[in-house]
């Protein structure tokens, strides 16, 4: 499955032909994106964005504001026996896509606990409150970023705590 989205008839599901993806994406008006880099789609709808992932020197979520910084990271320990995930990053963007012809939704984080931290911030009454607190008045309008950073502890996903955010 690499995204759904919401048509006439219903919610429909694309798979990774990229002769049909365009077409039937058009058609969709909103689309729906979740998963990191293991979603193409998501990959490429996010790379002209101020927050998207980066594979260089390290999994994490690039600022094209300040490409040095490598703070929001897919990190991971490695005790001697086996790696363990300590902490990942998330990013939650809604914005219209010129391409896409419509609204674009991508929930996704760079690793399998990131894409979980980023489901339970969009069900989250607490965590959207948080979010809406620290927007400007008119914000509904408009394109927007977060990027979120969850702890790992024992494979188990903490609550995400919101680390930046962008609107445009």
């Amino acid at each position: 499955m690499i995204c759904g989205g919401r048509t006439n008839t219903g919610v429909a599901w694309l798979d990774s032909d990229q002769t049909r993806f365009w077409r039937v994406l058009y058609d969709f008006r909103r689309v729906i994106l979740i998963g990191g880099q293991t979603n193409a789609w998501t990959t490429k709808l996010l790379a002209p964005l101020r927050f998207h992932f980066s594979s260089v020197g390290s999994l994490h979520v690039e600022d094209s504001q300040n490409l040095s910084s490598r703070q929001w990271a897919y990190t991971v320990s490695n005790d001697g026996m086996h790696p363990t995930v300590v902490e990942d990053c998330s990013i939650i963007a809604r914005y219209h896509d010129p391409t896409a012809g419509g609204i674009v939704m991508v929930i996704a984080g760079a690793g399998r606990n990131g894409t979980e931290a980023a489901g339970e911030f969009v069900g989250s009454e607490t965590l959207l409150n948080e979010f809406n607190r620290r927007l400007p008045e008119g914000w509904k309008n408009r394109n927007r970023e977060v990027v979120l950073k969850a702890t790992v502890i024992d494979g188990k996903t903490a609550s995400p705590s919101i680390v930046a955010t962008h609107l445009w």
